[in-house]
């Protein structure tokens, strides 16, 4: 019997979901770019889940020994396609105006352009998994995956993820493939640390 369950993470379990998530990438530094505080990304979670409910599913992975939430995914299923052109996560006006900002839009504009080159139509998208430290190499990361590339077959859809180079082997477990390397670069931001990332894809598998 699994140490761990996995189910679907309600309003009311944000609080405990987004203090694990940042305990997990204490030292991700493209996460403290894209979520620069734990209460922006709490805010986000929960735009995501009032406004793209049938759309956007957030899972928890909890230790049935304790009841604490020790992992977490989101994933996103676009069953009528996604304009991520039109549609790029932006930080607000306040934080825009300031270099990290701008260093901020102009990271994620990278990521939206990789994903436009991968994928069009129909297609899911996981952009967050963890795990706490205290709990890791346990085979929580691989339960939230399955969960998600099942409902993909499930509807016929082809999933992409961007994977640091830790995760790559987990997620090829998975069949998912390597489609681009990048280490997000920006001519305009020279002096910032490279941000490696494999753009990955998955064919949808028949069931």
């Amino acid at each position: 019997m699994s140490k761990y369950t996995v189910s679907k993470a309600s309003l009311s379990d944000l609080p405990a979901f987004t203090a694990c998530q940042f305990r997990a990438f204490a030292n991700g530094p493209l996460h403290a770019i894209i979520f620069p505080n734990p209460t922006d990304a709490k805010e986000r979670h929960t735009k995501a889940i009032v406004d793209d409910g049938d759309e956007v599913v957030f899972l928890k992975a909890t230790d049935n020994s304790t009841g604490d939430i020790v992992g977490g995914i989101k994933w996103c299923f676009y069953r009528r396609g996604y304009n991520y052109t039109t549609s790029t996560a932006k930080p607000s006006p306040e934080s825009y105006s300031t270099e990290n900002g701008a260093y901020r839009q102009d990271v994620l504009n990278a990521i939206v352009q990789k994903r436009v080159e991968m994928v069009t139509g129909p297609h899911a998208l996981f952009d967050l998994l963890f795990t706490d430290p205290d709990h890791q190499h346990q085979g929580i990361g691989s339960q939230l995956v399955h969960w998600g590339c099942g409902e993909a077959d499930r509807t016929n859809m082809t999933a992409i993820v961007e994977a640091s180079p830790a995760g790559r082997r987990m997620y090829e477990k998975h069949g998912f493939v390597v489609h681009e390397f990048s280490n997000l670069k920006l001519e305009q931001w020279s002096d910032k640390p490279l941000l490696p990332q494999y753009f990955m894809v998955r064919q949808s598998k028949p069931r």
